[in-house]
């Protein structure tokens, strides 16, 4: 018995130890000055959130049903990287990673220190605090796999000119990417759903229309304005979806336009959406997966807790 209670007491005060120390706690530990009052708002905010995301991987499997160590990456080229994978007759399953178990404390604060920088962009003066926390503090857009990506992007898109307002990165964003960044939807097809990862994204320089999507936001993320997707899961008049950006523009306004393709003033939906939502980081009530059980909800873009209804809110636009 005594020993039985002394395992006990082990695990609770490990357990309490693990909570005191979690990344969260140390984080907000760390803007526990009332001048970083806002920061530690948005340690919390991410906190509390986190737990409806995760990434989604791949794992290859040989025609012995053997699990086989594969990486696109490790190749010169894309190209290569395919050729390599049609040789070894591999076959793609897909498992998710909770970005909790992904995320360290160093990668929040980098996350949070570099969101707090591009919130001081001039243009963002009218950004209120949830739509930074939901379109422009986030480490990521959908669930693609976590990467910090931060430096890997710095590098590659250095080049840029600054830009003095939204509309005008939008432009010099997309002006950039289309010229090596194209659309594969007329031959990829992908059996099992996934995003590619920032660092797929620069290495395959191709993907859907949602890794289009993807990278312009990643990109206007990086240059100081908030920037989200917005989809229509299927068209009133084809059974076939569509992704494309918005961002917010100095009136604390969205305005939608195409990744990589578009420009910001050029938007048009050319069919009838049957519903449109918009991705935010943080969970919301009226989502259906926020209502019901995971189980009673169909494998598909209902089970996420963080999509809104667009036609709901007025500021959008088209």
């Amino acid at each position: 018995m005594k020993k039985f209670l002394l395992i006990f007491v082990l695990i609770f005060c490990s357990t309490a130890i693990f909570a005191q120390n979690s990344i969260f706690n140390l984080a907000k530990k760390h803007y526990s000055s009332p001048k970083d009052s806002l920061k530690r708002k948005a340690v919390e905010f991410i906190e509390n959130n986190i737990d409806g995301h995760y990434s989604l991987f791949l794992n290859w499997q040989n025609s012995a049903g053997k699990k086989v160590n594969f990486n696109e990456l490790n190749y010169p080229s894309f190209k290569e990287s395919q050729q390599a994978l049609k040789k070894l007759n591999l076959t793609p399953q897909s498992y998710q990673k909770n970005d909790i178990n992904q995320l360290t404390y160093n990668d929040l604060i980098e996350i949070v220190e570099r969101g707090f920088k591009a919130w001081n962009k001039s243009w963002n003066k009218n950004l209120g605090f949830n739509d930074f926390c939901n379109y422009l503090l986030p480490y990521k857009v959908e669930n693609e796999p976590f990467e910090n990506w931060y430096s890997k992007f710095e590098q590659k898109f250095s080049h840029l000119p600054k830009g003095t307002n939204p509309r005008e990165i939008v432009n010099i964003v997309n002006a950039d990417l289309q010229k090596w960044f194209f659309s594969s939807w007329s031959f990829e097809t992908r059996d099992i759903p996934y995003c590619l990862s920032p660092s797929q994204l620069l290495f395959r320089q191709q993907g859907l229309c949602q890794d289009l999507c993807n990278l312009s936001v990643y990109v206007m993320r990086l240059m100081g304005v908030a920037c989200c997707i917005d989809f229509t899961p299927a068209w009133a008049t084809s059974s076939y979806n569509h992704f494309w950006c918005a961002y917010i523009d100095e009136n604390g306004k969205f305005k939608p336009f195409e990744g990589v393709k578009g420009k910001s003033d050029d938007f048009v939906i050319f069919r009838e959406p049957g519903k449109v939502f918009r991705i935010a980081y943080q969970k919301q009530p009226e989502a259906l997966a926020s209502i019901l059980p995971q189980s009673e909800i169909p494998t598909n873009h209902l089970k996420l807790k963080n999509i809104i209804d667009v036609y709901r809110i007025s500021q959008h636009c088209f």
